[in-house]
């Protein structure tokens, strides 16, 4: 009987957790635009918003619906920049991460691109000096 005693709370505990990051990812895949930031048009007329608030990119067919057809969220968490390249990749910054993303015309994510550790870039003046 100790033994459920002290794992009790530990359940409970976990069910809560549960349900409220439950409720987070359901109430941001609801949240259209919190907070828009950068948006581009792709080669289909897709509209993509960096929907900075809620850490995604929504994607608008041409309709341009109150309802995204898509989202990428894949590493990001404020984004505030979107470009296309004329392969179609899709760009992302994030300012949050200070990462750009780049991800393939089906939104996998391709690379990160970062900047240099301080150290990097000491070093790197060192060999240029």
């Amino acid at each position: 009987m100790k033994a459920l005693n002290s794992t009790f709370p530990r359940i409970i505990a976990c069910v809560l957790m549960s349900l409220f990051l439950f409720a987070a990812v359901s109430f941001a895949a609801t949240q259209p635009l919190a907070e828009p930031f950068g948006l581009a048009l792709d080669s289909k007329g897709n509209l993509y918003v960096a929907n900075f608030q809620v850490g995604q990119v929504l994607v608008y067919n041409p309709s341009y619906q109150q309802i995204p057809s898509k989202t990428v969220t894949n590493a990001l968490r404020a984004p505030t920049g979107v470009a296309f390249d004329i392969n179609g990749n899709l760009f992302v910054s994030d300012e949050s991460y200070n990462t750009v993303n780049e991800y393939s015309p089906s939104h996998t994510l391709l690379q990160q691109l970062t900047a240099p550790t301080a150290s990097a870039a000491r070093s790197r003046s060192r060999l240029m000096a």
